[in-house]
């Protein structure tokens, strides 16, 4: 039964080889989750590793370095059974997963404190005709590091038999970990609390010469705040300056506080969500036009829910996505992904031709603000690509439409495997970048999102994701249930209960706030207006 089952995984493998060598490249790109992290294509190339044997195993194990030895295989067997298992499952910092190890259990649970950002993992296969490698059987077999996202992270760790000319997953098991969040027991008004600020984590100080931590604010209670923020007028722009307040027990390290009541405050107004009405008559006959990275995809992803009041529909394209059935037909909404990191240098589209094809996926565009362009990425939108926009404007003739910049974001701060790691002073540098580039944007038309000061501050709260910079995520409803708030519409809990396809919801309260300030960008005339 064995054999039978390598001749089977060796037969797919190799017609599957084949479709990769005529080019189609999809299946190879959609196994890596997160579209910030350069696809590994030189990779293909390692398919065949030097078969060995038990007596090589110890012998390269017993001459190693003392420090070396815990990353090494000490030993291996040469019995064709042992193939498909893992010997172990290795972690630095050391966890207990559940249940405890055992070679024919393929599937693990394990839970870490929040302030446990990045994990080391690596395992051994059992056999010595087999290696254990991360993510899929063109992976790296030595140890490597993860970020933990905030809630669920999988990591994947493949059994491969090195001895075809391309590696055969023989066996694959899970390690689901689970970053614990901050957010605190349940929230009681009446009890007494403390009004803290932040601004920057002492961990992460980006902005030279202000408080880090949590500080006190002047405000004796939650509710004084509150009452506050009423009076204020709404913000009509998504740049003012801000920072997070949030009810603790008091204002000190390691503070009990209730992040999931936590605000993003201006000083001189606040932001307030418009209801759904408003909602979609301000998008009503909008073509909105995303161009940038996954960051900007999650704000769109957001604005889909929100405006149609559900998510039936979603994807992780690396490529042109148009969604033309919101809001009864009458608001459209698409998304051009850039830049794509893991393509050859001389093979990534360019930023103008990303443009350029965006634009004509959305064709016609009126050219006023009833369609609205967004750009945005982490770290690698410049000022080259605010002068490149305003070529294409020309060009295209839509001098005429509202421009939007999402400024940057928090990321890159863990040093993983295939990313590039940013030291503190380097994350400092990105301040003056991002001040750079937005004041640029504004001379030149375009309205900002601010991002950057806001994930910044709470960086450690990014969602899962190699690149530390995701603060959403799309999950499948378990049930068929609304997560629109006050935006869903009422008549429809009294429509009979009929079958229907998945629905889908955003998660990420820092990703939520940022995106309403997009709305509030968007829909800037009825602010105004008093509509």
């Amino acid at each position: 039964m064995h054999s039978l089952l390598l001749g089977l995984e060796k037969f797919y493998a190799t017609n599957s080889n084949k479709a990769y060598m005529n080019g189609d490249d999809q299946e190879l790109s959609d196994s890596y989750e997160d579209s910030n992290i350069p696809k590994k294509t030189d990779l293909l190339s390692q398919t065949t590793t030097s078969v060995t044997n038990a007596k090589i195993v110890e012998r390269q194990y017993q001459q190693a370095d003392d420090n070396e030895k815990k990353y090494l295989r000490s030993t291996c067997s040469d019995d064709p059974l042992d193939m498909p298992y893992l010997m172990n499952i290795m972690t630095e910092p050391q966890i207990n997963i559940t249940p405890k190890f055992d070679s024919s259990v393929v599937s693990y649970e394990v839970s870490v404190p929040y302030e446990i950002l990045l994990i080391k993992i690596w395992a051994f296969a059992r056999s010595c005709q087999c290696e254990a490698r991360m993510d899929d059987k063109f992976g790296v077999s030595r140890p490597a590091n993860y970020t933990l996202g905030v809630g669920t992270n999988r990591v994947t760790l493949v059994v491969v038999d090195v001895t075809h000319p391309e590696p055969l997953v023989v066996n694959t098991y899970i390690v689901h970990i689970h970053r614990r969040t901050l957010l605190g027991t349940e929230f009681n008004k009446d009890h007494p609390h403390s009004v803290c600020s932040l601004k920057q984590d002492c961990s992460l100080k980006f902005v030279p010469n202000i408080e880090c931590g949590l500080q006190n604010t002047a405000f004796d209670s939650w509710s004084d705040l509150l009452s506050y923020i009423a009076i204020l007028p709404p913000c009509v722009t998504s740049d003012m300056p801000g920072q997070w307040v949030v009810p603790c027990s008091q204002c000190s390290p390691n503070s009990l506080c209730y992040w999931q009541k936590a605000i993003w405050q201006p000083k001189s107004c606040t932001y307030r969500w418009i209801s759904r009405n408003k909602l979609t008559k301000c998008f009503a006959r909008k073509k909105i036009l995303f161009l940038g990275d996954s960051t900007n995809r999650g704000i769109m992803h957001y604005l889909l829910e929100q405006v149609n009041g559900t998510l039936q529909e979603w994807d992780k394209t690396h490529d042109i996505k148009l969604y033309s059935n919101l809001n009864n037909h009458k608001t459209s909404m698409s998304f051009a992904y850039y830049p794509q990191f893991w393509l050859p240098t001389d093979h990534r589209p360019t930023f103008d031709k990303a443009f350029y094809q965006l634009v004509r996926k959305n064709l016609p565009l009126e050219n006023n603000t009833n369609t609205a362009l967004v750009i945005g990425g982490v770290h690698w939108l410049d000022k080259r690509h605010v002068d490149i926009i305003m070529r294409g404007i020309q060009r295209e003739g839509l001098t005429g439409i509202k421009l939007i910049i999402k400024d940057l974001g928090a990321g890159f701060h863990q040093p993983v495997e295939g990313l590039h790691c940013l030291t503190q002073k380097e994350q400092q540098k990105l301040l003056f970048h991002n001040i750079a580039l937005t004041s640029y944007a504004r001379q030149h038309g375009f309205h900002v999102v601010e991002t950057f000061n806001m994930t910044m501050g709470r960086y450690k709260d990014f969602l899962q994701g190699q690149c530390a910079c995701h603060f959403h995520r799309v999950v499948v409803q378990k049930k068929q249930k609304q997560n629109c708030g006050h935006r869903c519409p009422s008549h429809r809990s009294h429509q009979p209960k009929v079958s229907s396809p998945p629905s889908f919801h955003v998660e990420g309260e820092i990703n939520a706030v940022y995106s309403e300030m997009m709305i509030t960008q968007i829909c800037s005339h009825m602010i105004y207006d008093g509509v």
